[in-house]
């Protein structure tokens, strides 16, 4: 208000700032010391007020106080770049402006008056951000690049999602679960970090349980094939005639139009891997599409895609020699409902439109979690 386009309303503000802070009976600051809009403030942030019976209630000292607070320092400054020394006629020129700016391991940035309100914001996320991303245990999983967080967090934002889900997975992605890993942190007197289910010692982590154990295998199959189940049923939805093929290993017979190399595809498909999770081939538009689904611990979805990406590579290439338009689509979800980056887009790719993609994978991240509560919950079943 104070620097409102209303010549009206920004002189009405600055006269209540002056009349306020008159009776308050705060004086001007001087040079070096620290000020409010130019009036005195104490030490403890607090103006210099000399009125103890003042006891009218006003926004000046709260918005006082909020600055202070936050590192906010709001401060007067001329259109013409001269010095402007506080008194009633120079806050009352309407070529004098307040500015803002907010300090921050001893760096001072100045506001935009027209974004300033969003720049705080920005700051706030961000300090909040870089918080959680450096604690030990819970700043693993917070704010991960790789993830698209548009639909990573369906779990926390859908009603019809069971209490005890949503416990599980606010737990486990704050590394809250008690492994035996945490309970080795937490009483180091009472436990060692070692999965029970191995010979040899291996960290009984929330990865571990959820993604590494040998113990747990067809529940990971499980849970992975789910996913695969949910994505091919939608693809036959908008495929047409194209023929879709589930975990199945590749072969020549499925090709009609297929030119003279195919002894180099027999070559790919003996020694390469040729077990893709989906294909879809559509003989007339000699179209291919090789789907590739990969659910592995959140942390490593980035490196889950690489991985997967070239996996196939061979194959894709090979099918490409013989004369097919191949297009390899990696579609990545992290065991606790994290979606990487380029999956919708992948999903549109093959198809999709951007809304049923989008809706998929929110679908697919809720499914992926409820599979990694059923491991968890054969964990606790098998040692409480």
């Amino acid at each position: 208000m104070l620097n409102n386009d209303d010549p009206t309303v920004c002189k009405v503000a600055r006269r209540s700032l002056l009349l306020d802070l008159s009776k308050r009976k705060v004086p001007y600051a001087a040079d070096g010391e620290p000020s409010f809009l130019g009036f005195r403030k104490k030490p403890s942030g607090k103006l210099d007020t000399r009125a103890m019976g003042f006891g009218v209630r006003s926004d000046w000292p709260d918005l006082n106080d909020l600055c202070s607070k936050n590192n906010i320092q709001l401060n007067w400054a001329h259109t013409g770049g001269e010095q402007v020394n506080i008194s009633q006629g120079q806050i009352m020129d309407p070529n004098v402006y307040v500015e803002a700016s907010i300090h921050h391991n001893g760096t001072s940035e100045r506001l935009n008056s027209r974004t300033c309100r969003y720049e705080i914001l920005q700051y706030f996320q961000a300090q909040q951000r870089d918080y959680w991303v450096n604690l030990r245990l819970q700043g693993k999983l917070a704010c991960l690049q790789s993830a698209d967080h548009t639909v990573s967090h369906s779990a926390l934002q859908n009603s019809a999602v069971n209490e005890d889900i949503l416990k599980f997975v606010i737990k486990a992605r704050l590394q809250t679960l008690p492994t035996k890993y945490n309970l080795s942190l937490w009483f180091p007197k009472h436990h060692e970090p070692f999965c029970l289910l191995h010979s040899d010692k291996i960290m009984e982590s929330t990865a571990h349980i959820l993604n590494g154990c040998p113990a747990f295998k067809g529940l990971y199959i499980a849970r992975h094939d789910r996913i695969v189940n949910i994505t091919a049923q939608e693809l036959r939805k908008v495929s047409g005639q194209g023929a879709i093929h589930t975990n199945k290993t590749v072969k020549t017979s499925w090709f009609l139009n297929l030119n003279d190399n195919t002894n180099s595809l027999r070559s790919v498909l003996r020694e390469y891997p040729n077990t893709p999770d989906i294909e879809v081939i559509d003989e007339l538009s000699k179209n291919i599409l090789i789907l590739e689904v990969g659910c592995c611990f959140d942390l490593y979805v980035d490196l889950c895609f690489s991985e997967k990406m070239l996996k196939y590579q061979a194959l894709s290439n090979a099918l490409a020699v013989c004369g097919y338009r191949t297009k390899l689509i990696i579609l990545i979800f992290g065991s606790l409902g994290y979606v990487h980056r380029l999956c919708v887009r992948g999903l549109r790719i093959a198809g999709l439109s951007k809304k049923i993609s989008k809706q998929t994978a929110r679908y697919c991240s809720v499914s992926a979690i409820i599979g990694s509560l059923h491991v968890w919950r054969r964990q606790c079943h098998l040692y409480p």
